[in-house]
């Protein structure tokens, strides 16, 4: 049986948006991005097509790593760290390798990094060289864990339309990008003196030539530092791993032995794991090889964070186990809570870990506490990767994907611009498309709201799973596709104490669908029969719930008497 890492497993499993925008280093005052059609169909039927894992098995381990008693054993666990779930920071950085710049600019809240020798825009008759530079604050791991494997994924933008990579492919193609190790303490940033990633670099800020800004130079520039006894070793440190870029818009990972060496050296220090992007050298010399690859700022925190640079890695913990395996089968909607898994003693690391299928896979959640502490005195928190806690129990509540909305939310999809602007907000439009229950499709535009952000609202009015996709045209050049995310939500009466008003409130909604369309309607037979299976549940809550329920059933009853002479 094959189960895939708990970070794996959260792809696609909510719906809130917070994505970020794109740009260019060219400011163009007009830049006309109105759609001029609806989404392609191609497009509107991948997101229709969007599927639940609905059944699977999922696994459970808790490990005592504090205990090396006899019964202690090596248990291998696997960890993935994105974010928003893991802090991690990444900018780009520009310039030539004789220290001087075109652009002192810090970029740490761009959409995405870049590499290789630029194209356009040259300075005294040479085009700048850039480097990207990504840094993971690990979680709490267990003590005395050896790391066995570890890997780097980072996804490969789109090439402008313009690019030489595009046009010139078989010329450019392959490309190799390679991973560093960096030593010192740099600064993210938060995009220039000014905050918009189009200005020089604030103190503290990474740049070309200063690891911080007024505080720490490079010891050399571009952050790696040449071996002057060479030529046999070009820098002082070598690569931990190289990749080859074959394609645009595509996942690639960096793994290998060095990797996990440094991972290794890392986590035994209590630092950081910090790393440095950059083509091959020869490469790096030739025209037109700059790419872009996606940061950690890219897309929404639940749709598009699969897109973002991850690490992975499974390290091998010693000490007595605990196991427990769960079949499942999830309805839209539904839940599934686990018996909890009892480990008494000491401090645990919890990991869980899903059956490899096909579709969106459940969402996780974990709690635990003391031995006589009662589960339902303890809270839900989401699970991302292996936990470290003092638990003598831990139990696992699997949700079925999608963000469960009660009849008469409004959903809300913030997207947040992190780049330079082309142009005025009203003309970059930015577009979710849905996809109801009943198979009707609804286009939204976004509209500018607070400075560098776009909001979509929408209110659905339709029972059960929802299916959508939003995508972003950000710049001309940038192709269409490559700025998108999917997911689902779900539509219900929420089992809280606002379940009876919002009954009355679809009882009402209901009465009055009736006396403008057709009870034979898709949509109105939809509502109808999921008013009637929540007002059936509700009633049985009590006498008080069963007089609601019995009189708001009553009534819309009447309302299709009255529709179906």
């Amino acid at each position: 049986m094959r189960y895939r890492s708990s970070r794996a497993v959260m792809m696609l499993a909510g719906f809130a948006i917070a994505s970020s925008a794109a740009g260019c280093d060219r400011i163009e005052e007009r830049l006309d991005l109105r759609p001029k059609q609806k989404q392609s169909p191609a497009r509107v039927a991948e997101i229709a097509a969007l599927r639940l894992q609905r059944e699977g098995r999922l696994r459970m381990t808790a490990v005592r790593f504090d205990d090396r008693g006899p019964s202690a054993v090596s248990t291998r666990m696997n960890y993935e760290l994105n974010a928003p779930w893991a802090h991690v920071e990444d900018t780009d950085i520009r310039g030539f390798l004789d220290g001087s710049m075109k652009y002192p600019f810090n970029q740490g809240t761009s959409y995405h990094m870049r590499v290789g020798r630029r194209y356009g825009g040259p300075r005294d008759g040479r085009f700048e060289l850039k480097r990207s530079l990504v840094r993971w604050v690990l979680p709490e791991l267990p003590a005395d864990a050896r790391m066995t494997s570890a890997s780097v994924t980072v996804w490969i933008e789109s090439f402008l339309s313009d690019s030489p990579l595009r046009r010139e492919r078989e010329k450019f193609l392959p490309l190799h990008l390679y991973l560093y190790p960096v030593r010192e303490e740099w600064g993210a940033g938060k995009g220039g003196i000014r905050q918009d990633d189009f200005s020089r670099a604030a103190p503290g800020e990474a740049s070309w030539t200063d690891a911080r800004a007024e505080e720490l130079a490079w010891t050399a520039p571009g952050a790696l530092t040449p071996d002057a006894e060479g030529p046999g070793n070009r820098y002082v440190v070598p690569a931990l791993a190289v990749g080859t870029i074959v394609k645009d818009n595509a996942a690639l990972s960096l793994e290998g032995g060095g990797v996990a060496e440094y991972l290794q050296e890392v986590y035994e220090e209590g630092s950081t794991f910090s790393v440095l992007l950059k083509l091959e050298d020869d490469e790096e010399d030739r025209w037109g090889t700059e790419l872009a690859i996606l940061s950690s700022n890219f897309g929404s925190e639940k749709d598009a964070f699969s897109k973002r640079p991850r690490l992975e890695f499974e390290l091998e913990v010693p000490g007595p186990a605990w196991t427990s395996e769960l079949s499942y089968a999830l309805e839209a909607g539904t839940e599934h809570v686990a018996s909890p898994l009892r480990h008494p003693g000491g401090t645990v690391v919890i990991a869980l870990e899903l059956e490899e299928g096909d579709g969106i896979p459940p969402a996780l959640f974990v709690r635990g506490g003391k031995a006589g502490q009662a589960p339902v005195d303890v809270a839900w928190e989401p699970y991302h990767y292996p936990v470290v806690r003092e638990w003598d129990w831990s139990q696992v509540k699997l949700a079925a994907p999608g963000q469960r909305l009660g009849w008469g939310d409004t959903l809300r999809f913030d997207l947040q611009e992190t780049w330079v602007r082309p142009g005025p907000p009203e003309k970059q439009v930015p577009e979710l498309v849905l996809v109801s229950p009943s198979g009707r499709q609804m286009l939204v535009a976004a509209r500018p709201d607070r400075e560098f952000w776009y909001r979509f609202e929408f209110q659905p009015d339709e029972f059960g799973l929802w299916r959508y996709g939003w995508s972003f045209r950000p710049t001309r050049t940038r192709p269409l596709g490559s700025h998108e995310g999917e997911g689902v939500f779900y539509l219900g009466i929420p089992g809280e104490p606002t379940a009876g008003q919002r009954l009355e409130q679809l009882a009402e909604h209901l009465v009055a669908s009736l006396e403008e369309v057709k009870f034979t309607d898709p949509v109105v037979q939809n509502n109808i029969d999921g008013f009637t299976r929540w007002a059936a549940a509700y009633r049985l809550r009590g006498p008080e719930e069963r007089q609601i329920a019995d009189r708001l059933l009553e009534l819309v009853g009447e309302a299709l008497v009255a529709a179906d002479p």
